[in-house]
């Protein structure tokens, strides 16, 4: 098992990827370069940088590139996408024994087999971005609304822009559109999307929780829910969705390098596959749930990805581009 796939559960972006890149540095020392890491982990090579210099603070690693010891104060200089050395990780615990490798482990070991304060929320809340913007580091909701919906509690809330009535089940965090939405279950099989900003609780509920209402009053089948929460996990984006909605295989060519970076940013917490096609260009194979979701992130990098599978989205893709191009979008 794979160092990525060791620490997939792991929905914290600085504690996911930290592990992951100690763990990958610990087992396999100068090996990788930022370039490599950042494919093999799947993220920026900016974001590696931020773990690899949050981690000099803490007194228990040094990082080496190449043969260079990376500090608080060389790191801005020695940390560059294209420096191609390789890098390493040491255990300041003890440089000749395996002490601080074994703590390390233990850590870890313990980490995995403990369940989270937070699982009630982790139930509730799903991210479709890892949380980069400190901005962001905490969830705007009022922690009380979040409690209640992680307790199978929920209140009547009303949308200001469209005026629907809703009952949310879920929260859901979009970082690419910098949004928190409330997540209702309409009609038992629909996912609908309500900017939390845009939504206010209902007159009749106000008075707080003894208004609530449990999720067996708001839904005709409570079987469903747990496969909506599911679902929120792997969607693409806060777009409707049917339930019964399937994931489908995409087959992909990127064209634009400088974009790589910020394409592996927003497929870093999906399952993919990326290769090095070695003329400039890279393969992109992965399974997506959300299909009006995913054909607008692909939009927005334009003639940078070209969509190989599933044809039905190529050739959207390029009748929009026709469209386009003749002036008539």
């Amino acid at each position: 098992m794979t160092a990525r796939e060791r620490f997939k559960d792991i929905r914290d972006f600085s504690l996911r990827i930290t592990f992951q890149l100690l763990d990958i540095l610990i087992t396999e020392p100068h090996k990788y370069d930022l370039e490599d890491l950042s494919i093999y982990l799947g993220c920026n090579v900016g974001l590696l940088c931020t773990a690899i210099t949050e981690c000099l603070y803490q007194n228990i690693f040094e990082f080496y590139i190449g043969n260079t010891r990376i500090t608080p104060d060389n790191c801005i200089s020695v940390l560059k996408y294209d420096n191609g050395e390789k890098l390493a990780v040491v255990s300041r615990i003890a440089f000749t024994d395996k002490t601080g490798f074994k703590k390390y482990r233990v850590m870890k070991e313990k980490f995995e087999g403990t369940i989270s304060e937070k699982k009630n929320f982790e139930k509730i809340v799903a991210f479709n971005s890892y949380r980069v913007d400190k901005s962001l580091n905490r969830i705007g909701v009022d922690p009380s609304v979040m409690q209640s919906l992680s307790e199978g509690k929920t209140s009547e809330y009303k949308s200001s822009i469209t005026g629907s009535r809703f009952f949310p089940i879920a929260v859901y965090t979009s970082l690419q559109y910098r949004r928190e939405y409330f997540v209702a279950l309409e009609k038992g099989y629909q996912l609908k999307f309500y900017p939390c900003e845009d939504s206010v609780k209902c007159d009749n509920t106000t008075m707080g929780k003894k208004n609530e209402k449990p999720f067996s009053e708001i839904c005709d089948n409570t079987d469903v829910i747990p496969d909506a929460l599911e679902k929120l996990k792997y969607i693409w984006g806060p777009h409707d969705m049917f339930l019964d909605e399937e994931q489908f295989s995409v087959s992909a060519v990127i064209y634009d390098k400088s974009c790589l970076g910020k394409i592996l940013h927003d497929i870093s917490n999906k399952p993919y596959k990326l290769k090095d096609n070695k003329d400039g260009t890279y393969s992109l194979k992965m399974e997506i749930l959300g299909y009006d979701a995913f054909r607008i992130w692909v939009l927005s990098y334009g003639s940078s990805i070209e969509i190989k599978e599933p044809v039905r989205l190529r050739k959207e893709l390029r009748e929009v581009y026709e469209k386009i191009k003749n002036g008539n979008a």
